[in-house]
């Protein structure tokens, strides 16, 4: 019976462990094309001032929104699996 319970909490840890894995993945991708998008338009404003094209930055604030809800799953997630690691070391 202990061995079954120490199986289950193995398992779900690992797929906690999966999650995060896959959370930061996603974070540090969109996290990587925030800050191409931000170079480019730079690049774009410093070669062409005013007439610069900015399109890339337009949906700025929906890009840095879903880096915050993503860096937020992360915060949760790291709660989660750090109750579940002090539960086990009791």
């Amino acid at each position: 019976m202990k061995q079954d319970k120490i199986m289950q909490i193995a398992e779900s840890l690992s797929v906690k462990r999966n999650a995060i894995e896959k959370t930061l993945l996603t974070l540090r991708e969109k996290i990587n094309y925030l800050i191409d998008d931000l170079a480019k338009a730079k690049e774009e404003l410093e070669s062409h001032g005013m007439n610069a094209n900015l399109s890339r930055i337009d949906d700025l604030t929906e890009k840095c929104l879903s880096v915050q809800r993503y860096k937020e799953s992360l915060e949760e997630q790291n709660k989660v699996i750090t109750k579940t690691l002090a539960c086990l070391k009791e």
